[in-house]
């Protein structure tokens, strides 16, 4: 049996080997040895310490190891030296001894230590502060100890204890280790605490835990980025962050700090447990607009807590009124919960919630709260918010009342008021119960509207309609708008006169009976107001003068209407004749009708009367002015006599003319009515269109215009008369007959020649020749000499004549030829319209005469072929539709250049002189394909209004002419020119189209009568339509003064034939005579070819006669305008679609018309007119006037 103590000893020895890994054999020994006694631990030794105390005697002991797990390779310069005797720390007096106790080689896990004593065994202590690490009995051979597994930066203590009974000394030291990087904590955890705390724990580096002064901790959120907390510092192993963000998963890492403030690289991380969920904060009212309605709120809020990432669940907003501004409506609250799950950080800053079923104009206090996890945050700040205003009710119990002065309109306020009720609106309309013209409705309205104040319960209107039908209708109204209306029903019908008639209008025009004499036509229409059936009017007029004799003039006469009316625009009119000249006119009518037996309110109008023609001079006054020529100084080149002052008895004079001719055995006494004003001086000849004639034209002496200022006044036997002398220029310079401004001369005369005189004096509205007078220029001296010398010489000339013809010819031939040299076709003159009546009869039945005129036309024309160069330049070649239709180059029209290109400028088209001897028309060919902007550019450049167009596109299968315009509605564009059509009407024979033409800053509106019933190289079916086509385009371009543009296929036959009967209709208009010939021999000399064909000449012929023969219907287009309504585009009465029949008289066509009936009547007579602006006689025995071909089936009635 092995003793306890020995048992218990080799217990701990097998522990010691253990723990060191090295085993001594030795140990053996030691539990074999006799000493084993003195060698036993003291119980008290607690073997399960980490670091065990140990006695232990070791032979030749080297190497003591502490235990440990890991190897730490410590760099050498880490390591030091501790060199320190030891002394023995006797008392004095005692012998001290020192065993040279010394620790070497220190670094961080490794210690030697060495001594010298050479005594006794000793026993070697590793300590600290607090325990024995290591301890080891050695015999007195050893002299030194190597200690390994060293903590780094640590402070440990040598102590040596000398194992002598006499000494018994010990000797201590004290060394640390060197540092060593620590490693990195260990156990790292995490626990969530209250208050959105965290708190970190961990355990110390298994290695160099003593070189740890702090640590270090961070925070990082794990799902953002550059969200640090920290670092913190802490000589603990715990520590714990507050105030973070709730429901967060941070990134913990701690790492070691050494006394250096060294952070060790060895760092410990996790992720933390989320902290807890806290309620999130309260939502935040958006800057966002809010919208608020009658019926509904809707605010956005800001719903994000960036201190709270807990999961969001739903906002609940409430509004819970507080005061509602109306009254008569039930208040509600309301709320809505919105569901914010899922939403992105963007989507919670715009929160939108929207509560539904407010009531209007209500104050509401409105807040919101969000739910999340943790439950449901505070209430936000409350925002007050006022709803909408809505419409109000509609008022109750709206009654009417007719009443004497008016109509009174009562009710009672609504009961439901969501607004800040501002008032009423009334408002009425009114269908009068008869008739009423439709320019009234501008004046007087049919509708009225009503603003009525929100006190009031009643109102009156006092300027009703007393005989029409009502419709009102109330409403009240807030401040964003009008409620439901009421509505009442009622008509008014009492008695009252008529208003006043309207449009009253008042002009005269040149009697159809008398040229001499003026119709005064009075027009009117309907009374706004008429209050019952008309039965008449009455038409009064009274007028004075002031002037010596000149007694008022008055009249009245009464007209009762004994038809019907069923237009409400319909005119009537009265025709007075003519009233005294020069008289200030005051002209009255009124209506009446069945609703009183009084005549309605007067409607007046205000004239100054024209000035008739001069008045006839006395015959005495005459007599003893024509006694007078022969005591006059007479030359033979002038001769001075007296002429006559008219008086003022029609109206002011204002104008003379003295008119001289060549003694003649016609009347030439000429008068009519003439507004110099307007229609400027009438065309007459001059002394060089006299002179050149032998004076068998009758000239004017005088300039125009010329007064008494002008004149020598003498006087004579108690009268006064102008002194003038005829003949008296000695030069005169040469204007042709139709220039621009004529030179009017007094020019001298021819010798021995009596000369006829009158005096020609102008009122403002007409002239009058005075009786003839006679004087005789003296002859020549010498007169029958210079008339023998000259015959001698002509005889001459013709025996010289003679003998050169002989020697070419024989005698027979010689006076063949000089009889075809001498024969001559005479030119026809100029007739007046009694002499061309019977031209055309004479031409009707011997056809031939006309074709003979024709003819000497083409063969002067020859005369007139001038140079095309322009039209011939090979870059213009193709501008031409027909290569030998070409304008002349002196008046062709020409274009702007573009682009520096000259031929730019060219476009086939002519200059045409019209009436006034001005260039009034441009003749040119219809536009090809290519030449569309070419014209439009031209109608741009010259500002053109009117366009003629007198072919079809296409005829015969041919192009005549290209489609330039666009179709009704549409636009087209050439180059830089925009064409937009606006409007299209039809009137039968010809379109009517309106375009607006827009040409950078230039826009005009430009008008084409396009006549669709012409065709090529032929004439019209009928007279009367190209007569009111001609007619129709005068009056439309007379309001529109300018050129216009007349184009066919090639820009000569049908052009020349439109251009020349307007020209000659407008000499017939001007009583001037008619030469058709000249006429078209002018307009060939502006372009060739000009009416090609003989059957346009005889049409012009005919044209003319028709409208002549029928002056009513010529008068009748002679209106001042035509209406451009709807009505226009019906034909005056056509009871059947079929054409018009045409009757042939000897070859020539023409169409029966009304037109041709005078329906004048001997009486004053009422009048109505259509929109087309024709007359419709009312009295019916007009229409037993018409004649109608009852074989036919078209008769010609007024519509």
């Amino acid at each position: 049996m092995i003793p306890r103590k020995k048992l218990h000893l080799l217990l701990f020895m097998l522990q010691i080997s253990y723990i060191f890994g090295d085993y001594d054999t030795s140990i053996d020994n030691l539990l074999l040895s006799t000493d084993f006694k003195e060698n036993v631990i003291d119980d008290s030794f607690n073997v399960n310490e980490k670091f065990s105390k140990v006695d232990k005697t070791v032979e030749n002991a080297k190497k003591v190891y502490l235990p440990q797990t890991t190897t730490i390779d410590i760099p050498e310069e880490t390591t030091t030296s501790v060199f320190e005797s030891s002394t023995d720390p006797s008392s004095e007096g005692e012998k001290a001894i020192d065993i040279n106790l010394q620790i070497a080689d220190i670094n961080a896990t490794f210690a030697n230590v060495s001594w010298n004593y050479e005594g006794q065994n000793v026993t070697f202590i590793l300590k600290d502060d607090l325990e024995i690490k290591l301890q080891i009995k050695l015999n007195k051979s050893e002299k030194y100890q190597e200690i390994n597994n060293l903590e780094p930066c640590y402070n440990y203590i040598v102590e040596l204890i000398l194992d002598d009974e006499i000494l018994n000394k010990n000797f201590t030291k004290n060394f640390t280790t060197s540092y060593y990087p620590p490693g990195k904590p260990n156990k790292l955890k995490s626990f969530a605490n209250q208050n959105n705390s965290l708190r970190i724990e961990w355990v110390k580096p298994k290695y160099a835990s003593n070189c740890v002064k702090d640590y270090k901790i961070d925070l990082d959120l794990t799902h953002m980025e550059n969200k640090h907390v920290g670092p913190a510092y802490t000589n603990e192993t715990f520590y714990e962050f507050e105030n973070l963000y709730s429901c967060t998963v941070y990134l913990v890492s701690v790492v070691a700090v050494d006394s250096s403030n060294s952070e060790s690289d060895k760092v410990a991380t996790i992720e933390s447990v989320p902290t807890l969920a806290t309620i999130s904060q309260s939502p935040v009212l958006s800057n966002a607009t809010q919208y608020i309605t009658k019926n509904s709120i809707n605010v956005t809020w800001n719903a994000v807590d960036p201190s709270n990432n807990c999961t969001l669940k739903e906002i609940y907003f409430n509004c819970s009124w507080d005061k509602t501004h109306g009254m008569g409506y039930d208040v509600f609250n309301s709320n809505v919960t919105v569901s914010i799950e899922n939403k992105t950080i963007d989507e919670l800053q715009h929160i939108s919630t929207i509560v539904d079923n407010v009531s209007p104009f209500t104050d509401y206090i409105c807040q919101a709260l969000i739910k999340n996890e943790a439950g449901s945050s505070n209430w936000s700040t409350p925002v007050l918010i006022t709803t909408e205003e809505d419409l109000p009710g509609e008022p109750l119990n709206f009654q009417t009342y007719n009443k004497n002065h008016g109509i009174e309109f009562t009710w009672e306020p609504p009961k439901i008021m969501p607004g800040r009720f501002i008032g009423y609106r009334l408002e009425y309309t009114w269908e009068p119960l008869y008739m009423v013209p439709t320019h009234c409705r501008g004046s007087k309205p049919k509708r009225k509207v009503c603003s009525i104040p929100a006190t009031n319960k009643s109102w009156t209107e006092n300027e009703n309609e007393i005989s029409a039908y009502y419709e009102a209708k109330l409403a009240a109204a807030t401040s964003i708008g009008v409620g439901p209306y009421v509505f009442s029903k009622f008509s008014s019908n009492k008695v009252g006169i008529p208003s006043t008639v309207t449009n009253l209008q008042c002009r005269t025009q040149t009697s159809k009976e008398d040229l001499k004499l003026l119709d005064t036509i009075l027009t009117w229409q309907l009374p706004c107001s008429l209050r019952g059936n008309l039965i008449s009017f009455s038409v009064e007029y009274s007028g004075e003068r002031d002037c010596e004799g000149c007694s008022p003039h008055k009249g009245v006469t009464e007209l009762n209407i004994e038809y019907d009316i069923t237009n409400p625009d319909e005119v009537f009119s009265i025709n007075l004749g003519e009233l005294k000249p020069a008289y200030n006119y005051t002209f009255t009518v009124r209506a009446k009708s069945t609703a009183s037996d009084d005549y309605g309110d007067p409607s007046l109008i205000n004239i100054l009367y024209p000035s008739g023609l001069p008045a006839m001079l006395p015959a005495d006054y005459i007599q003893i002015l024509g006694m007078g020529d022969y005591r006059m100084d007479h030359t033979s080149r002038s001769a001075t006599l007296l002429l006559p002052i008219f008086d003022d008895s029609n109206g002011p004079v204002q104008f003379y003319a003295v008119m001289v001719t060549a003694l003649s055995p016609h009347n030439w006494t000429s008068e009519g009515r003439w507004n110099v004003h307007k229609q400027g001086w009438p065309a007459t000849f001059s002394w060089k269109n006299a002179s050149d004639n032998d004076f068998t034209l009758v000239y004017q002496a005088t300039v125009p215009f010329w007064t008494l200022k002008d004149a020598e006044i003498a006087e004579y036997g108690g009268f006064s008369a102008v002194k003038y002398t005829v003949g008296k220029d000695t030069t005169c310079a040469y204007m042709e007959f139709r220039s621009e401004s004529k030179a009017y001369c007094n020019g001298p005369l021819k010798p021995n020649t009596w000369y006829e005189v009158k005096m020609r004096a102008f009122t403002s509205d007409g002239y009058i020749d005075s009786p003839t007078f006679r004087i005789k220029t003296d002859p020549e001296l010498n007169l029958t000499l210079t008339i023998g010398a000259l015959s001698g010489i002509l005889l001459i000339g013709f025996l010289l004549t003679v003998v050169f013809g002989l020697k070419r010819f024989s005698l027979c031939e010689f006076f063949n030829c000089a009889r075809l040299k001498f024969r001559r076709t005479p030119e026809p003159n100029p007739m007046t319209i009694r002499k061309f009546m019977r031209h055309c009869k004479v031409i009707k039945d011997n056809p031939g005469k006309l074709s003979n005129e024709y003819q000497m036309l083409q063969t002067l024309s020859l005369d007139l072929i001038l140079p095309c160069n322009a039209a011939c330049l090979r870059i213009n070649r193709s501008k031409n539709r027909y290569s030998d239709i070409l304008p002349y180059d002196f008046t062709r029209v020409k274009l702007s250049i573009l682009d520096g290109d000259s031929a730019t400028d060219y476009i086939n088209a002519s200059y045409i002189r019209g009436y006034s001897g001005r260039n009034e028309y441009i003749a040119c060919q219809g536009p090809k394909s290519d030449t569309c902007y070419d014209f439009w550019r031209m109608i741009c450049e010259l500002q053109i209004e009117f366009v003629v167009m007198l072919t079809n596109l296409v005829e015969q299968g041919r192009e005549k002419c290209f489609r330039y315009w666009p179709h009704m509605g549409e636009t087209v564009e050439y180059g830089d020119i925009k064409i937009t059509s606006i409007k299209t009407m039809y009137f039968g024979t010809f379109v009517k189209r309106c375009f607006t033409v827009e040409r950078d800053n230039y826009q005009k509106t430009v008008s084409q009568l396009h006549f669709v019933k012409w065709p090529d190289h032929d004439i019209p079916d009928g007279y009367e339509q190209t007569l009111y086509f001609v007619k129709y385009y005068r009056n439309q371009l007379n309001m529109r003064k300018g050129l216009s543009v007349v184009h066919c296929s090639a820009g000569i036959g049908r052009t020349g034939t439109f251009i020349a009967i307007d020209m000659v209709l407008q000499h017939i208009e001007n009583h001037r005579r008619i030469d058709i010939f000249r006429t078209v021999y002018g307009m060939r000399r502006d372009r060739g070819l000009m009416v090609q064909r003989e059957s346009q000449y005889a049409f012009i012929y005919f044209c003319v006669h028709y409208a002549l023969k029928n002056p009513a219907l010529y008068e009748t287009m002679r209106k001042d305008s035509l209406s451009t309504s709807i009505d226009s585009m019906i034909p005056l009465c056509q009871s059947s679609p079929q054409a018009s029949p045409k009757i042939l008289m000897n070859g020539l066509r023409h169409s029966q018309s009304a037109g041709a009936i005078d329906t004048r009547s001997d009486h004053k007579r009422i009048e109505r007119y259509n929109s087309e602006g024709y007359a419709i006689i009312l009295y019916m025995k007009i229409l037993k006037q018409l004649q109608c071909n009852q074989s036919q089936k078209n008769c010609f009635v007024p519509c």
